[in-house]
């Protein structure tokens, strides 16, 4: 299937991007190997055509080449600010971005996992994903109830920075994996309650989020619905995950919500308060009832001796 692949590259930034999304689609459409590629000077003519898309970082650290305002093919020293810069906008905004190569291979048809270098930059892909509706009053009715939310996400810290105070987080200072990885861990479980959204971060880095909150005597709860949840499910007080997760992380949490939606774990949250509070006043109650047998009881050992009542049993054979 072949489709006009800067319909889906945002083109609406900047004229870097325009003309970056507008050359990617006269060079060549969205196949991988493709014999009929063919741009104005014929330069693809019955080409393989290596077009990989990932991300932003790792894809530029496999190209040596970019693609210029004009069209042209260049060095990609010479544009590597405009694309960190490009990046960077977009992201800050609240997009996910997707960097996009592409390297000619000419008449060779056997492409291996090395042959992805030297490649050529010649776009983004963005995404943009809104927060749900309702979500900034989900977000503040937990924190009345003195539950503090902490987001855990693999997104660069300028999207998590910018999603995070759309959805009205009040402390929205990020800490990236990076940092994480850099900490010792007493240097970590002493900062670790000073932020609540934590970005880049890799799949065992999220256990260790959980233990090091865990060790400063927070409660924890962690909901999650991907494989790479499941250990940090494991780790938490009570482990969360929704009924469309994949299997491994349902079986590991303590509770699966059949909604996702913030709004069912409120009133988790106060059901499960109203009955601890019922449970304590029965408890109370009935200790206050009994109070005064159990001390007449006490009282009357210390005058008068009371032999245990002994129960016997008698067996015939």
């Amino acid at each position: 299937m072949k489709k006009n692949i800067n319909n889906i590259i945002n083109t609406n930034t900047n004229d870097f991007n325009n003309n970056l999304s507008n050359n990617l689609n006269n060079k060549f459409s969205n196949s991988l190997n493709s014999t009929d590629n063919i741009d104005n000077k014929n330069i693809f003519e019955k080409s393989n055509i290596l077009i990989t898309k990932g991300a932003v970082i790792e894809i530029l650290s496999i190209c040596s080449h970019a693609v210029d305002n004009e069209g042209k093919v260049v060095d990609i020293s010479t544009v590597i600010d405009q694309i960190n810069a490009l990046y960077n906008k977009l992201s800050s905004e609240g997009f996910r971005t997707l960097a996009v190569a592409y390297r000619d291979f000419g008449s060779t048809s056997v492409i291996n996992r090395n042959d992805e270098s030297q490649m050529i930059f010649t776009g983004f892909i963005s995404l943009f994903d809104p927060p749900k509706d309702g979500i900034k009053d989900n977000i503040s009715d937990l924190n009345n109830l003195e539950v503090e939310i902490k987001v855990i996400t693999g997104d660069n810290a300028l999207i998590a920075k910018n999603m995070a105070k759309k959805v009205g987080m009040n402390n929205n200072e990020v800490l990236t994996g990076s940092d994480i990885q850099n900490m010792s861990d007493a240097a970590f479980v002493h900062n670790v309650s000073k932020y609540s959204v934590f970005a880049e971060i890799e799949p065992n880095q999220k256990e260790r989020i959980i233990l090091a909150l865990k060790s400063i005597g927070k409660v924890v709860g962690y909901m999650g619905d991907g494989i790479n949840d499941v250990s940090a499910i494991h780790s938490a007080d009570v482990g969360l995950s929704v009924n469309t997760a994949v299997d491994v992380a349902k079986e590991a949490a303590d509770m699966v919500l059949l909604d996702k939606d913030l709004e069912v774990l409120i009133e988790g949250i106060k059901e499960g308060r109203r009955t601890f509070a019922n449970t304590q006043k029965y408890i109370f109650m009935a200790t206050s009832a009994n109070f005064g047998n159990m001390f007449s009881m006490a009282g009357a050992s210390i005058f008068f001796a009371i032999s245990a009542i002994i129960a016997k049993t008698s067996s015939s054979y």
